[in-house]
């Protein structure tokens, strides 16, 4: 008997040794499938040699899922392959009419071009928004100029049509990761609200500073302090031109000052005003009397560069920077003069990768950034872009522009102190109910694979399941 459970046990440990890694790794997507956690979601995975372009695993990878802000990884590699990764946003301050002695007569103009960063805090290279307004004041100052009979002007037309994509949700556009991308955009589209919370719960908070100061709009504050809540819950509802921000949720109590962000509803508007008060500082008096004709003579006072598109792209996809993405796909269309939208970027985009031999069967796109619940990709289709970028001039920088996993942006913490994490270069991707991880990586033997995993409809918290998808980036790197 001891003979037979011996013999027993020697065949089933060379059993269970001789399942090859793909194997394995399949049996864990199977059983992450019929886990509590996705029994009535979909989890769709597609892992491909990127020297081959053939597949790997698949696994539902036909399957037409959410792919969150994974998304951005087809938008930035479409920008950079289309406009190239040194592209620059130009901005130019202008005067229109003629200067007489110490007066314009005419017009300030501040002509965009839909530069994302305009004002950011974000670059070294470029100014934040309150120190840009002091330049440009300067400036102008430096002109003799110490009255404008006209106004100060803020020409948008770069990019027309709707600002927002048209399936965001109302939850989500007043908020920082909503901002709408306009022709002008300042500070990243983003203000930040300060409120002071109190002892009890249930107590209306005292909201008592925006930053950047937004003129005429009203902020509705309904956010009361919650002994229960230990982080920002709080939504801002607004819209892209609105005068009317309403604040809703939940803070901790007893903070004197907790920031929340949230989005500005008119940008070019506010940039104008911003202007006028730095002008105003150097007592220049802007009468806003006199109209000028558009063939005046003009002149420019400054021209603002942006970052590279390769800078822009890389804290589009460490920092998940919504706006970024939304800017960069209006943009595309430059390079075949067409009109600057959304609809005319994903048009774009789709006969970019078409004419790759790709079928684009699954893809449905209604944003740049991976917000909108109405996008969809299939894992087959984002494995077979992200493999076709390797032999493609962008790919150094596309490649580059991806987070490292456990050590950079929004996948720093996952697989932290894991010798294998620095092999994968992953974008991560959440909105409700849908988490996604896509990208690169690298096996034991140095072999580049393209890889997605989405998740959707999913039960429990997107943490929950973001921690169970994490899961199988080990069992990524043995695979052959």
């Amino acid at each position: 008997m001891l003979l037979l459970l011996f013999a027993f046990l020697l065949n089933f440990q060379g059993d269970s040794l001789s399942i090859s890694a793909e194997d394995r790794f399949v049996q864990k997507i199977d059983s992450l499938q019929k886990s509590s956690i996705l029994e009535n979601g979909t989890l769709g995975v597609s892992i491909r040699n990127c020297k081959t372009g053939n597949q790997l695993i698949g696994f539902n990878e036909k399957k037409a899922l959410r792919p969150a802000s994974t998304l951005k990884l087809v938008t930035t590699a479409t920008a950079l392959a289309l406009l190239g990764e040194n592209f620059r946003y130009s901005t130019h301050l202008e005067t229109r009419g003629i200067i007489r002695n110490d007066t314009l007569f005419g017009n300030i103009i501040i002509r965009g071009s839909g530069d994302p960063t305009l004002g950011s805090w974000r670059f070294d290279e470029t100014l934040d928004y309150s120190r840009l307004f002091v330049d440009w004041a300067t400036k102008i100052n430096q002109l003799k100029i110490k009255v404008i009979t006209g106004d100060i002007i803020a020409n948008a037309e770069a990019f027309s049509d709707n600002n927002v994509p048209e399936t965001w949700q109302w939850g989500d556009m007043g908020n920082y990761y909503g901002a709408a991308g306009f022709g002008i955009n300042i500070n990243e589209n983003l203000f930040r609200a300060h409120f002071a919370t109190g002892k009890i719960s249930n107590e209306k908070t005292n909201l008592f500073k925006i930053e950047p100061s937004i003129q005429d709009t009203d902020i509705i504050n309904s956010v009361v302090a919650d002994k229960e809540t230990h982080f920002d819950d709080v939504l801002f509802f607004s819209a892209p031109i609105s005068n009317l921000i309403l604040a809703k949720g939940k803070l901790p109590l007893n903070r004197a000052d907790f920031i929340v962000k949230g989005s500005i509803p008119n940008p070019p508007d506010l940039t104008t005003h911003l202007l006028k008060n730095a002008l105003g500082k150097m007592n220049i008096i802007v009468l806003n009397k006199e109209k000028v004709e558009e063939n005046s003579p003009s002149q420019i006072v400054d021209i603002v560069k942006s970052p590279s598109l390769f800078e822009m792209s890389l804290y589009c996809n460490y920092e998940s920077i919504n706006l970024y993405a939304e800017c960069l796909l209006k943009t595309i269309p430059a390079t075949e003069s067409k009109k600057a939208n959304t609809e005319n970027g994903i048009e774009i985009l789709r006969k970019y990768w078409e004419d790759k031999s790709l079928n684009l069967k699954g893809l449905y796109m209604k944003d740049g950034s991976g917000l909108s619940t109405s996008n969809t990709i299939t894992a087959n289709l984002m494995t077979e872009i992200l493999a076709k970028a390797p032999g493609l001039p962008f790919f150094n920088a596309f490649h580059q522009s991806i987070p490292v996993l456990g050590r950079d942006g929004t996948v720093k913490n996952i697989a932290k102190n894991k010798i294998w994490a620095k092999n994968f270069s992953v974008k991560s991707g959440t909105i409700e109910k849908a988490k996604a991880f896509a990208g690169y990586f690298k096996n034991k033997n140095g072999d580049l694979f393209s890889f997605a995993i989405m998740a959707n409809q999913f039960e429990g918290s997107e943490s929950g399941m973001s921690r169970e998808l994490a899961k199988l980036f080990e069992a990524m790197y043995e695979l052959k």
